[in-house]
């Protein structure tokens, strides 16, 4: 699906601690908006610090 982080980075997450931990997303295209990808992540992972 196309504007979300790829499911390897959601397996990475789901398998560390994030308590205490700031999560910045970035992009390495600018063929797509960052926004829906980070709300993606925002809402899969609620108790994250986001940003």
């Amino acid at each position: 699906m196309e504007g979300i982080a790829p499911n390897v980075v959601k397996t990475f997450l789901d398998q560390i601690d994030l308590t205490n931990k700031k999560i910045i997303t970035f992009c390495t295209s600018g063929g797509l908006p960052l926004g829906p990808a980070t709300e993606d992540l925002r809402k899969t992972y609620p108790n994250a610090n986001i940003t």
